[in-house]
C-alpha cells in the first residue's frame, strides 16, 4: 500500500503532544508494515529536523505558503493534496487541518480531543473562529473514512458532538515506551528549593494552572507542606497565561512559585528526574502525555479525574476533581508527607507506562488502513 500522510503537524516547535503522536505513529507504522510505502508531506521552507531512519519513509517537501494554501483548500478546494504524491492508496491526517482530495481516495483522520467545542472559554476567539468556522470539522468528519482517537472518552465526545461519525472511530491508545529516562546533572540554571511540584505542560487555562496555584497556596497557609517546597510551572505560554502569571506574582509566595517557560528535552528529564510530584489538574485531555512522560520518570502524579484522564491513568495516579481546591491541597500533602503512598503511586506508575506500547498503536492503526483500503476496492 502506499500511504500518503499529512505531516505539518510536525512543523510546530517546539514539538506539541499532536506533533508527538504522529511522529511515534509513522515511525512505528513504518516497522510493523515494511512492505507499505510512507509518504510524509511536508510544507516547510527550512529544515524542521524530523528524522526518520526507516527506509520505507518518504519526505514529500513542498514551500506554499501556508495562508495560500489553507485559503486556497478552504474556498477552492484545491489542491487536493494527494496530487502533491505520485499516486497514493489512502490520505492519513494525524491532525485536523485544511484538507481537500480526490473524492474516491480512502481518508483516515485522527481526532485527538473536542475541548474547542465542549470548553470554548479556554481559547482565544480567533482560535474559536479558526476551528468552527474556518476549518470545517464537520466537513472532513463528513469526508473521513475512519477516524481514530486515544481514548474513550473523545470517542464518545466525538459522537455525541458529530453523529456522523457514529460507526466511523476506533480508539487507539498512544504508546508511552518513547520516553526515556537518563541520568543527567540537575539543572544548575535555577534557584530550585529543595523539592518541588511540578506542573510541565502548556501554561493555559484548560489545564487548571490557576486552581494549582491556588491549592499550592492553601497547602502553605494551613501547613500542609514544608516552607522549603517550591512550585514550578514549566512549558509554553497558552491561553490565559497572563492571568496565570498575574496570580503567581500577586501570591503571598511569589517567590517559590517559579515560572520557566519552555524547556528543552534535557531540562525536561532533569525536571522529572528531580520533583517529589507532578500535578495536572487540567480540565479536559484527549488523552494526556505529561502524566505518562513524569511516571516514566518515577515521579507519582497527582492528576484530574475529568475526561480521559480518569480512563487513561486509572488506579496508577491520585485522581481529584479539579474544581477542588481543598481536596487538590490535601492530595498534594500526602504525597509530600508520606513515603509509603510515594512509593506506591511511583509502582504504579511505572507499570502503567508499560502497558502503552506505540507498536501496539501503530498495529490498529494498520489494520484501520487496511479496512479503509479494502472498503474503496
Amino acid at each position: 500500500m502506499r500511504i500518503g500522510i499529512d505531516g505539518r503537524c510536525l512543523q510546530d516547535n517546539p514539538r506539541t503532544g499532536v506533533g508527538e503522536a504522529a511522529f511515534h505513529l509513522i515511525k512505528n507504522l513504518a516497522r510493523i508494515d515494511r512492505s507499505s510505502e510512507i509518504f510524509v508531506l511536508l510544507n516547510t521552507y527550512g529544515d524542521i529536523g524530523i528524522d526518520f531512519s526507516e527506509p520505507n519513509i518518504k519526505i514529500i517537501k513542498k514551500s506554499v505558503p501556508n495562508k495560500l494554501l489553507n485559503a486556497s483548500l478552504k474556498f477552492f478546494k484545491k489542491p487536493f493534496l494527494d496530487s502533491f504524491f505520485d499516486k497514493i492508496d489512502l490520505f492519513f491526517a494525524p491532525n485536523w487541518n485544511f484538507i481537500s482530495l480526490s473524492p474516491d481516495l480512502p481518508f483516515v483522520l485522527t481526532v485527538h480531543d473536542l475541548s474547542i467545542f465542549l470548553y470554548p472559554e479556554f481559547y482565544s476567539p480567533y482560535s474559536r473562529f479558526w476551528h468552527k468556522r474556518l476549518l470545517s470539522i464537520k466537513r472532513l468528519i463528513e469526508r473521513a473514512d475512519h477516524i481514530i482517537v486515544p481514548s474513550s472518552t473523545t470517542k464518545n465526545d466525538l459522537e455525541k458532538l458529530f453523529p456522523i461519525s457514529r460507526g466511523k472511530a476506533a480508539v487507539i491508545p498512544w504508546g508511552a515506551d518513547h520516553i526515556k529516562q537518563t541520568q543527567n546533572s540537575k539543572l544548575k540554571t535555577q534557584n530550585f528549593g529543595n523539592k518541588f511540584i511540578l506542573f510541565l505542560a502548556t501554561v493555559e487555562e484548560r489545564k487548571n494552572v490557576r486552581g494549582l496555584i491556588a491549592a499550592y497556596e492553601y497547602a502553605r497557609v494551613k501547613k500542609m507542606i514544608s516552607d522549603d517546597i517550591d512550585l514550578i510551572l514549566a512549558g509554553s505560554k497558552g491561553y490565559g497565561f497572563s492571568a496565570i502569571k498575574k496570580m503567581a506574582d500577586k501570591s503571598k509566595f511569589a517567590s517559590q512559585i517559579k515560572i520557566l517557560g519552555p524547556v528543552s528535552d534535557e531540562q525536561k528529564k532533569d525536571l522529572y528526574s528531580s520533583a517529589a510530584a507532578f500535578a495536572y489538574p487540567s480540565f479536559y485531555e484527549g488523552f494526556g502525555f505529561p502524566p505518562m512522560e513524569a511516571m516514566a520518570f518515577g515521579v507519582p502524579v497527582i492528576a484530574s479525574s475529568s475526561a480521559s484522564l480518569g480512563e487513561i491513568l486509572g488506579n496508577a495516579a491520585l485522581l481529584i476533581q479539579p474544581y477542588q481546591t481543598a481536596e487538590l491541597a490535601a492530595v498534594i500533602s500526602n504525597v509530600l508527607n508520606d513515603e509509603n503512598l510515594r512509593k506506591k503511586y511511583t509502582q504504579r506508575g511505572a507499570e502503567l507506562v508499560k502497558k502503552y506500547q506505540w507498536k501496539d498503536a501503530a498495529e490498529k492503526l494498520s489494520f484501520v488502513f487496511k479496512s479503509a483500503f479494502k472498503g474503496a476496492s
